[in-house]
């Protein structure tokens, strides 16, 4: 609930900041949903992949890590075609974490043994497992 209202709040601070019609405020939305499924599918893959047997290699991980940024970087775009030019430079100083449902990550609750288990010198990279340093 904690997270939900945070982005509540976000959400209608940024549709102000970037004073959208009720049509592009309607799309933002849409942006956003997106970019949440996406960011799910990408937690999917990587748990499968995890599930099935797969070590969290270097590789592994790199690529996970490039399609959750693919991710965000498609909502940039979408949203520098939605927002009004003035306002364009308002638009990237959004973060869009601040947008992402925590939910995304619920594949990953199946495999966290797998996560928990790797060595140490495995848990940094680019999903920044590394618990301790």
């Amino acid at each position: 609930e904690l997270w939900k209202t945070r982005v509540d709040i976000a959400r209608v601070q940024w549709i102000d900041r970037l004073k959208l019609t009720p049509e592009a405020t309607a799309l933002f939305d849409a942006s956003i949903n997106a970019m949440n499924e996406e960011l799910y599918t990408s937690m999917q893959n990587l748990a499968d992949k995890l599930a099935a047997g797969a070590a969290l290699t270097p590789e592994i991980g790199t690529r996970a890590f490039n399609e959750m940024t693919s991710a965000l970087v498609k909502t940039y775009d979408d949203l520098n075609v939605l927002v009004p030019e003035a306002q364009r430079g308002e638009a990237a100083k959004m973060e869009l974490s601040d947008f992402i449902d925590p939910a995304v990550a619920e594949p990953l609750i199946a495999v966290q043994d797998k996560l928990d288990n790797l060595p140490a010198q495995q848990r940094g990279g680019p999903l920044g497992f590394r618990r301790n340093r």
